[in-house]
């Protein structure tokens, strides 16, 4: 089973009836970064396209499937311990959850690494992760972590090895 574009932040978030959310962005404004070689059209699998477009201090990434389902979210970028992360939010969305998500490019090709859910999950309910637990049904939870940015970029520089796992592998299309 092909693991496809759209189904990547579903999959950082969902860990069986557990869903969580970060409230607070990973970037102050003077921690924002511009990496220009971002800009552009990348494919995932020969499948999804994203493009990604700079707006303002960040970026808009709009991801299409072969279908032509579309998503859109912002991004900004920053450097944790000098490794490049890029803070996603769903533009049209309620309140804005973010997604960090760490980059490593090599020309024409592009990585992301997600959070692994097993490490957020255990972060969040051993307390290093601090959160607050919302039922949102009978078997439903979801944790909303709420971190001032400085904290989160320590944190995620502390667990560098343990906490990410590759989930996408693009390549641009132009």
């Amino acid at each position: 089973m092909k693991k496809t574009f759209l189904v990547i932040p579903v999959a950082l978030l969902m860990a069986g009836c557990e869903t969580v959310s970060w409230l607070q962005p990973l970037y102050a404004p003077e921690d924002i970064v511009r990496e220009e070689s971002l800009a552009g059209s990348w494919r995932v699998d020969g499948e999804d396209t994203l493009t990604i477009a700079v707006e303002g201090d960040g970026y808009l990434l709009t991801i299409e499937d072969k279908k032509g389902g579309k998503t859109v979210y912002s991004a900004y970028l920053l450097r944790i311990g000098g490794e490049l992360y890029a803070d996603l939010t769903e533009k049209g969305g309620g309140i804005p959850d973010h997604m960090p998500v760490r980059i490593e490019m090599s020309g024409d090709r592009m990585t992301w690494f997600m959070l692994n859910s097993e490490w957020l999950r255990k972060r969040v309910k051993d307390g290093t992760l601090p959160s607050t637990r919302i039922a949102e049904g009978r078997k439903d939870i979801r944790w909303v972590v709420n971190v001032a940015p400085e904290e989160a970029q320590r944190l995620l520089r502390s667990y560098r090895y343990e906490a990410w796992e590759e989930s996408v592998k693009l390549e641009r299309a132009w």
